[in-house]
């Protein structure tokens, strides 16, 4: 079982980004997370493209210009079956939630991000992997 999870955030508000590090800045230190943070869904696909781990976890918001989360999630879920993608917004409509989880979203979190709420789906998320790697070596 791997002990670091992986999580790629991807939000054009930069003060997004910064409250996720405050958040997350004592479990990144303690090496329980590794955290790349992106401002476009380009950038982000850009990096997993490179990166290539099925077992990374991303989260990314929805109404970005350029990429939006949807396009992002598609992508991914082409590209990385496996993958699994969180999708954040403000917007909390049930037409939008219910696309998010037909284009394959394994959650939807509304901002403002409570971060317990966030850390127990990045936890859940993270022991699914965990139960689908160990299904894969059997």
């Amino acid at each position: 079982m791997s002990s670091i999870t992986r999580l790629a955030f991807v939000d054009d508000e930069i003060g997004m980004q910064q409250i996720f590090r405050i958040f997350f800045k004592k479990a990144v230190r303690e090496g329980l997370y590794e955290i790349w943070y992106f401002t476009s869904g380009e950038e982000c696909l850009e990096f997993l493209r490179k990166d290539r781990d099925s077992q990374m976890i991303v989260l990314t918001d929805i109404n970005m210009p350029g990429m939006d989360g949807f396009s992002l999630l598609g992508l991914i879920k082409s590209e990385f079956p496996k993958m699994q993608v969180v999708m954040v917004s403000a917007y909390s409509s049930q037409d939008i939630i219910e696309k998010a989880f037909l284009q394959g979203a394994k959650g939807y979190l509304t901002k403002p991000i409570d971060v317990q709420v966030v850390k127990d789906k990045i936890s859940e998320l993270k022991k699914a992997n965990e139960n689908e790697t160990k299904k894969g070596k059997n």
